[in-house]
């Protein structure tokens, strides 16, 4: 069966070049295998204790033959390429340099392997006459597929009102973006440990923020054919939003930001919004989404490399679901929708 990964992500080695001689933040420091970030760090060698093992600084980086023979021994077709976090919390000429080097590297990945690599971009995103040049230079020229984004930068988030003219322009182009977490600026976050402000809880809390603000801001409603995609079952969306319709709509007249024209279903049913499987291993989160939004809201992710590769293919194969319906979650919805 055809399996496309639409989390699969990659840390550029010219990222990598630059943190690895930095002495701000971001920083590498290669013998402890971690990437730092300002209060909080991200491990990229197996001597951290983590289980799994997080994957090597070499895995993380290579999209060749490395990462096509882990792709082989689980099964696994397609990966759609995504550049993880860190670069649009740098200044403006090297978020831009690396945003578009980035880029770069991913698009001769898919030039060499095209068969089995697709490619997304990233952007230079606090900075929106440069991320608008680099759309139309990954799109037509480099042949990339959509933007994976993430849900804040160095203290501001995707649904600030400034990032209005790249949602136009991915609208107009018909192409979606993908939000996945970042490390998130709130304190209270920050504050309480590394299981507490990433992927444990605060990795989903910024991630629904952003992603609540996008929709109260009404983007999806000027742009009705826009397209975002969330990782890991939409976070803890899926099993709030008939509360939040219910809170929300009641104060609506006492909110300013309340400008959304329909309930927050909506948008996961009318195809706006999309989720991977990333990361989740519970067969009741899927068939309580697939009962709420329908089969064709889910997409196959596998989070690599911090997930169990194998793992998350033979998760979707055990689901109590047709197999048809697994063949749209495996890749049928993300041809139909993404790609």
């Amino acid at each position: 069966m055809k399996i496309i990964d639409l989390e699969h992500h990659y840390c550029s080695k010219a990222y990598f070049d630059y943190v690895k001689n930095r002495t701000e933040y971001p920083r590498y420091e290669d013998e402890l295998g971690i990437v730092h970030r300002e209060g909080v760090f991200f491990p990229l060698c197996d001597r951290v204790a983590y289980n799994p093992p997080y994957t090597t600084k070499e895995e993380t980086t290579d999209i060749d033959a490395l990462r096509l023979s882990i792709m082989d021994s689980c099964g696994i077709s397609n990966a759609a390429i995504s550049s993880i976090d860190g670069m649009e919390d740098l200044p403006k000429d090297e978020c831009v340099r690396l945003a578009k080097a980035t880029n770069d590297e991913i698009a001769a990945a898919v030039k060499k392997h095209p068969d089995r690599f697709f490619g997304t971009f990233c952007l230079p995103s606090p900075y929106i006459e440069e991320s608008l040049e680099e759309i139309d230079r990954a799109v037509n020229v480099l042949g990339l597929k959509y933007w994976h984004t993430h849900s804040s930068y160095a203290g501001c988030s995707l649904d600030d009102e400034s990032f209005e003219p790249i949602f136009a322009k991915l609208s107009k182009m018909d192409i979606a973006f993908y939000v996945h977490p970042a490390y998130p600026s709130d304190p209270y976050l920050l504050d309480s440990g590394i299981g507490f402000a990433s992927a444990g809880f605060g990795f989903g809390v910024d991630t629904m923020k952003t992603t609540i603000r996008l929709i109260l801001g009404g983007v999806f409603d000027r742009y009705p054919n826009l397209k975002m995609i969330l990782g890991h079952m939409a976070e803890f969306y899926p099993y709030i939003y008939d509360r939040m319709d219910n809170r929300f709509n009641s104060m609506k007249f006492l909110d300013p930001i309340h400008k959304k024209q329909n309930d927050f279903g909506y948008y996961f049913k009318n195809r706006n919004i999309f989720m991977t499987t990333s990361g989740i291993f519970d067969p009741d989160v899927v068939m309580f989404v697939i009962k709420k939004f329908g089969v064709e809201s889910v997409l196959f992710g596998t989070d690599y490399p911090c997930e169990s590769f194998s793992g998350s293919r033979e998760f979707i194969e055990s689901l109590p679901i047709s197999d048809e319906d697994k063949e749209k979650i495996f890749h049928k919805n993300a041809e139909k929708y993404i790609l």
